[in-house]
């Protein structure tokens, strides 16, 4: 890679001391490209273009695009089952990830999911600690163990929940690594 192209991809990285507004909206066609690029930057077994059109013909199933700088930097897979939301997939951006993307996107289901089930669920394999810290840090808890659960590759996997509560809303201090603090709002389970 050239000095240029280093420079240019730089330049495009947002600063973590900068305030940066992501945007979570349904997926439009022209996402594809970039939700397949960062597919194969993120997975083993990346799914084809073909296979994300063909998920997005279930009713039952929707994909989640964060953009940032009106660039597509992560994406979430999601489909509804009777009484719970699954998460198939979620990734972001190698030079976007640690900037709250991941969190703006479960955060946008969630907010869609109100009023309609009361519980998120996932999968996440056992080797990916990433993933587990990230969901456990948003207040998922692994309730069951399936063995060999990867079509693709052998290994166990760990099923995670998150229970939505609707409540009223507790403010709470977050602590970021921009320089000034932010707000959460907490839906507490009293």
């Amino acid at each position: 890679m050239r000095q240029t192209d280093v420079k240019k991809l730089i330049s495009n990285v947002p600063s973590r001391l900068e305030a940066i507004k992501t945007t979570v909206r349904s997926i439009k066609r022209d996402d594809l490209d970039a939700i397949c690029a960062i597919e194969k930057q993120c997975f083993e077994h990346p799914w084809s273009k073909e296979a994300f059109l063909s998920h997005l013909r279930k009713l039952d199933c929707g994909i989640l695009t964060a953009i940032q700088n009106k660039q597509t930097v992560g994406y979430l897979v999601f489909q509804r089952g009777q009484d719970f939301i699954e998460i198939q997939k979620i990734a972001v951006d190698y030079l976007y990830r640690r900037c709250n993307v991941g969190r703006a996107l479960v955060k946008s289901l969630t907010q869609r999911m109100e009023g309609t089930t009361s519980k998120l669920s996932l999968t996440v394999p056992e080797r990916n600690l990433d993933a587990q810290l990230f969901f456990q840090n948003l207040g998922y808890q692994a309730v069951a163990i399936l063995r060999d659960s990867s079509t693709e590759i052998t290994e166990d996997s760990y099923i995670m929940e998150s229970e939505y509560i609707s409540s009223e809303p507790e403010t709470v201090e977050l602590e970021d690594v921009r320089p000034f603090p932010i707000k959460l709002i907490v839906r507490n389970a009293s």
